[in-house]
């Protein structure tokens, strides 16, 4: 490369070459990756650049370039911030150092380590000759995550904030019965007039009741399932202040729902029968009902 000749000769080659500044001359075994390029991931921004999935991509490392091809696209990858580019470490080793000898070496390692050995391996890292490289825990950074106390009293804030708006539900649910009671006290009175039993008006109230807490419990939880999704999407930073890395990811825990879901019905269920339990007691059920909504 770079204009040096090589000519076979007896017990080894010959070279011939010219020397100029303005030429970088080379003479390297010919590898895999000259005719085909290496193939790689890359994150979108990178295979539009590369004219969509099997486009060349010319990678400028050093002041030169690396020809890879992209054969498929990721939204990120861990470790990494903006774009980048996902292949097989001795393949990209190898395209690198063909042009820009020595570049190719890896300068990360990452080890995938047993919870049981974790303080082991860590130990193990602090002694020469590792003591001389930057390690980094995954655990010890959700661990400082989990103890961050801003983390925490947000954390808190939101249950507070979620426990609020299930008592005010229950309220809300016991005041409409108690408005159903007087607003609809005329329909009530013609149904005991045609026969009907003061627990089968108790009955009526209550079902309407249940109805009621079961269609505003689903959609609680399918408006709050939307809000978060959509909220973590434009509100998302860290207590530092800065972009989340990795970026954060909705879980919603089947476990609280469910408590959140069944506490409220049960609450719910008890106040309604404890209001409706001395309705349609006297002489004249319906009768009751108005005077208790005067």
């Amino acid at each position: 490369e770079g204009g040096v000749t090589v000519r076979g000769g007896r017990g080894g080659v010959e070279l011939a070459y010219v020397i100029t500044p303005q030429r970088v001359a080379r003479v390297r075994p010919r590898q895999p990756t000259d005719e085909r390029p290496p193939p790689v991931l890359v994150t979108p921004r990178l295979a539009a650049l590369a004219g969509g999935v099997g486009g060349l991509l010319p990678l400028r490392l050093g002041g030169e370039r690396v020809p890879v091809r992209a054969v498929g696209v990721v939204e990120r990858f861990p470790g990494t911030q903006g774009d980048a580019v996902v292949g097989d470490v001795r393949a990209l080793s190898t395209a690198v150092d063909v042009h820009l000898p020595g570049a190719g070496r890896p300068d990360e390692v990452w080890l995938e380590v047993p919870a049981s050995s974790a303080g082991a391996v860590a130990a193990e890292l602090a002694q020469p000759p590792f003591h001389v490289l930057e390690s980094v825990s995954r655990r010890a950074l959700i661990d400082e995550a989990q103890r961050d106390p801003i983390g925490r009293g947000t954390l808190l804030a939101l249950v507070a904030a979620a426990v609020v708006a299930l008592v005010l539900a229950v309220l809300g649910l016991v005041l409409s019965v108690r408005a159903e009671l007087r607003d609809e006290a005329g329909d009530l009175y013609a149904l005991e007039s045609q026969g009907a039993s003061p627990s089968l008006l108790r009955r009526v109230v209550r079902t309407r009741a249940l109805a009621t807490a079961l269609a505003g419990a689903l959609v609680g939880v399918v408006a709050g399932g939307v809000l978060a999704l959509l909220v973590t999407k434009v509100v998302a930073v860290t207590a530092r202040a800065t972009a989340p890395e990795p970026s954060l990811v909705v879980a919603l825990e089947p476990a609280v729902l469910a408590v959140g879901g069944v506490g409220f019905l049960a609450a719910s269920a008890l106040l309604v029968l404890a209001v409706t339990r001395t309705m349609f007691r006297g002489e004249r059920g319906p009768g009751r009902a108005v005077e208790l909504g005067e």
